[in-house]
C-alpha cells in the first residue's frame, strides 16, 4: 500500500515537473528511482530519460540512468496487467511497446478490448453530438421565427413575413427528420455494439 502511495503522489509531483520543466533544484534532488517508477507505472518509455537528461544538463547535472531504469522496470511490471491494459485502450492512449515478453500477451489482449470499447463509444458520442447540433440550429430557427414576428418591422409585408416564417418552419422540419435518423441509427449501434454494465466485467 505504502509503494502504491509512493507512485501515485510521485506521478502527481513528477507533473508538475516533466522533461523539459525540470529547474535546477528538482535536477539536483530527484530520485531517479521514483522517476523511472512512476513514468514505468504510467506506461511511458524508457525515451523519457534522455528528456530529463537534455533538461537537467542546462544546470551540469547528470542523471542517474541506473536507478532510473531499476524504477522503471518495475513500475512496467504494475502497468503491463491486464485491467490496465483494458484502462488504456478504453482511454484511447497509444501504447508504447513497453511491456516485458512474459506480459504483453495477457496486457495487448485487454489493451485491444478497451481500444474496441473506446472506438464504440466515440462512434455513439459523434452521434448524440451531431444531434445535439442540430437541435441547437434549431433553436436559433425558432428564436428568429419568434423575433421576425415580434418586430412587426411596417416595411414587411405578409407576404414576405410568411414566406419567411415557411422557410424557417421547412429547415426546422429538415433538421427535425435528421434528428430522428440519427436517433434511430445510435439505438441500433448501442444494440449492435452491445455497451451495456457487464459486458466487459472481465476487466
Amino acid at each position: 500500500m505504502k509503494k502504491l502511495l509512493a507512485v501515485a503522489c510521485a506521478s502527481l509531483w513528477l507533473m508538475g515537473c516533466s522533461m523539459g520543466t525540470l529547474n535546477k533544484v528538482q535536477c539536483q534532488n530527484a530520485d531517479w528511482y521514483t522517476f523511472g517508477l512512476a513514468d514505468g507505472s504510467n506506461g511511458g518509455g524508457l525515451s523519457n530519460m534522455q528528456g530529463y537528461q537534455m533538461a537537467c544538463s542546462k544546470y551540469g547535472v547528470r542523471i542517474d540512468p541506473d536507478m532510473y531504469t531499476k524504477g522503471h522496470e518495475k513500475g512496467i511490471r504494475s502497468y503491463c496487467t491486464p485491467s490496465r491494459g483494458f484502462e488504456s485502450g478504453k482511454s484511447g492512449v497509444q501504447y508504447q511497446g513497453v511491456c516485458p515478453p512474459d506480459l504483453e500477451g495477457p496486457f495487448l489482449e485487454a489493451f485491444a478490448r478497451g481500444s474496441e470499447l473506446h472506438a464504440k463509444i466515440t462512434d455513439l458520442n459523434n452521434i448524440s453530438a451531431q444531434i445535439e447540433n442540430h437541435e441547437r440550429q434549431i433553436d436559433a430557427l425558432e428564436a428568429k421565427k419568434r423575433k421576425l414576428i415580434s418586430d412587426k418591422n411596417p416595411e414587411m409585408d405578409r407576404a414576405t413575413l410568411v414566406r419567411e416564417s415557411d422557410a424557417i418552419h421547412d429547415k426546422v422540419d429538415d433538421l427535425e427528420n435528421k434528428i430522428r435518423r440519427l436517433k434511430k441509427i445510435r439505438r441500433e449501434k448501442e444494440e449492435q455494439y452491445g455497451i451495456h454494465e457487464g459486458s466487459y466485467a472481465d476487466y
